[in-house]
Formats: C-alpha cells, structure tokens, sequence
C-alpha cells in the first residue's frame, strides 16, 4: 500500500504545515484580539483535527482502504497540501 503510505506522509506534512498557521494565528490574535481572528484559529484547528483523525484512519484501517482509494485520498491531500502552503506563505508576510 505504497499509495496509502505516501498519503498518510503528505498529511502529517499538512498538520505540521496547520501548526504553522495555526502559531500564526495565535500572534496574531494577542495583538488584534477580534472575531475574525477567532474564526481563522477555530478554521485553522478543525481542519488540524481533520488531518489528525486522516492519519489515524489511515494507520488504523490500512486493510479497509484499495489502491483506488488510496490514490484519490492522495490526490485531494497533496491538494490541501498546495493550498496549505499558500495559506502560511500569506499568513507569515
């Protein structure tokens, strides 16, 4: 299940990449202190929490997902993963 393996990779790369906005998030509501701010952390830690329980299901239920699944499960991660990146590049200017 080398598919299912490489998802699981690209979403602890997505958590890791969420605890960086999420930091972010965080400095940045010490100094602004409003709602909108409240409403990018509580974004920022669901979707943390979605990535968490993925990994889980992914490493607790290998014998359930195919190599089909596994392939769409990665394409939709590495998608995150795009926007992710784009999400932190614009939080941290």
């Amino acid at each position: 299940m080398a598919m299912l393996d490489l998802g699981t990779g690209v979403n602890i790369v997505n958590i890791l990449l969420l605890l960086g906005v999420l930091f972010i998030y965080l400095k940045g509501f010490k100094k602004v202190r409003s709602g909108f701010m409240v409403g990018l952390i509580l974004f920022a830690v669901l979707l943390l929490a979605q990535n968490i329980v993925a990994v889980y299901f992914q490493t607790q239920m290998i014998s359930y997902y195919t190599e089909d699944v596994a392939f769409f499960g990665l394409i939709l991660s590495v998608i995150e993963t795009i926007a992710l990146i784009i999400l932190l590049w614009l939080a941290s200017r």
